[in-house]
């Protein structure tokens, strides 16, 4: 299986998801000879929220990938740090929308989640 695992779904963090430039990315994709992609899109992203309930409503998921007749699109975020790094963290639908509403509320004055708070929740959720 061919896969690509830092996929953005938006053209910037300050815009709207939109369902055609999906599907052109998942075209391309596909034409490119992927199979996959994981979903890593910012967690602080202008309505981060919507990327994931489109999805929901468009295609079946079982938690760990979105099926998009047959081409897999796996969940995730990409988490930026105060510090200045980012995590690419792949994980489950349902640990996506949790994790970034919580990560949301730590945000530090900048926009970033501070690190200490990212370790403080990952040991929490351990």
């Amino acid at each position: 299986m061919r896969i690509d695992f830092h996929i953005h779904v938006k053209l910037s963090k300050k815009t709207n998801f939109e369902i055609e430039h999906f599907n052109s990315m998942i075209h391309e994709a596909q034409n490119n000879g992927l199979h996959a992609i994981t979903l890593t899109e910012h967690f602080n992203t202008h309505r981060f929220e919507d990327v994931y309930g489109t999805l929901d409503q468009l295609y079946p998921c079982n938690n760990h990938y979105y099926d998009a007749d047959g081409f897999k699109i796996f969940t995730g975020m990409e988490v930026d740090v105060a510090e200045g790094a980012t995590f690419l963290c792949p994980a489950l639908r349902t640990s996506c929308w949790k994790s970034a509403k919580r990560l949301t509320g730590i945000q530090a004055p900048a926009g970033l989640s501070d690190w200490s708070n990212c370790l403080t929740y990952a040991s929490q959720e351990a």
